[in-house]
This record gives structure tokens, sequence and C-alpha cells, in this order.
């Protein structure tokens, strides 16, 4: 059976570095920092030794004589992932990269309202009239035609149901305000 350091000991803190890094290679110092051995440069060479003889990793001097490490014959680098694009999901808060577009649209001279593209179906509807939607658009176009109302001080109100009754679809209707009612002056009662 092949050798396998024991998980957390540095020699496996080692090979895990050449699995993903097996063009890299490590000084005793660089080991000392990357993994924070707190028994200093004294004992790597022993620690590594077991590797070493197992060819997962390979010990050599550099130009200058100091000992570096490499990934060793044995070692088996990690495969890069293999990415398969999946059908992506239609749940709302999600959204699919693939199916963003680039374009060279110019940059509008005011301020975009992403309620604006509902003011020409706002401004046609009748108070008492609702919008059909699907149940997930029910909240985006309800808090659009909210906003419509403040932004242009309207005398209206807007009420939302998420599943109509007859049909399941949403509803976003378009309503006159209550008129304010005033609550009656109590009078003082002698005591």
């Amino acid at each position: 059976m092949p050798y396998e350091p024991q998980p957390d000991s540095l020699a496996a803190q080692v090979v895990g570095y050449f699995r993903n890094n097996p063009d890299e290679f490590l000084t005793l110092d660089d080991i000392t920092d990357k993994f924070q051995l707190g028994t200093g440069r004294s004992n790597i060479h022993t620690l590594l030794a077991r590797a070493l003889d197992s060819e997962l990793l390979k010990r050599e001097k550099d130009a200058s004589g100091d000992w570096i490490y490499r990934a060793g014959a044995g070692l088996k680098p990690v495969a890069a992932p293999v990415f398969e694009r999946k059908e992506a999901k239609k749940t709302r808060g999600e959204l699919d990269p693939a199916a963003l577009v680039i374009c060279d649209d110019p940059l509008p001279a005011g301020r975009a309202s992403p309620g604006a593209k509902y003011v020409p179906v706002f401004a046609a509807m009748k108070p008492g009239q609702a919008i059909k939607c699907k149940p997930e658009e029910v909240t985006r176009v309800g808090h659009a035609m909210r906003k419509w109302i403040a932004q242009n001080k309207l005398p209206f109100v807007m009420k939302l149901q998420a599943r109509y009754h007859a049909d399941g679809q949403g509803r976003v209707w378009l309503l006159e305000a209550p008129a304010e009612v005033k609550a009656p002056k109590l009078k003082k009662v002698a005591g």
C-alpha cells in the first residue's frame, strides 16, 4: 500500500501543497513560514523523510546551496476540475452569468429608474383595474407601482395578491385612495 502522510502533519501539508502546485518549489524558510512550523527549520528533513522515501517529495540544493523541496515522481497532482454547463435554474434571485449579454449602448443622460419601464402601463390603467402577471413578478410590479404613485403624488393606492383564485396568476390593483376619516371629537364629561 502506498504511503500517505498522516492528516494535519507537516508532510501532509507539504504534499498537499505540491498536489495543487506541482511546478513550484519550497525552501526551508518557505516551509517554516507557510505551514507555521513552531520548531523552526531544524527538523524539517526528519519530518519529511518518509515522504521523500516514497517519492512524494524530492529534495535538492539550489544554485546558492540551500535545500529546496519539489513534487516527487510518485506524487499525482490534483486534476483540474471539469466544469459542465448545466441548465440554469429559474428561481427568484439567481442569475445565470451565461445569459448576460455585452452591448455598446450609450449611458442615458438621466438617472435610470427601473420602475420607468412600467410607467406606460400604469398610466393607461383606471382605478379598480389590475395587472395580471406571474406570481413571482407580483412583488416587483407592486413595488414599481407604489413608487410610481408616490413619485407622482397620485391619489391612488396599490394592492396585490400573489395567486388570484380564478387562474393562479398574480394581480396588482390600482385603487382610489380611501378618503381620510376624521375621528369625531369627544366631548368632555363633567365628573
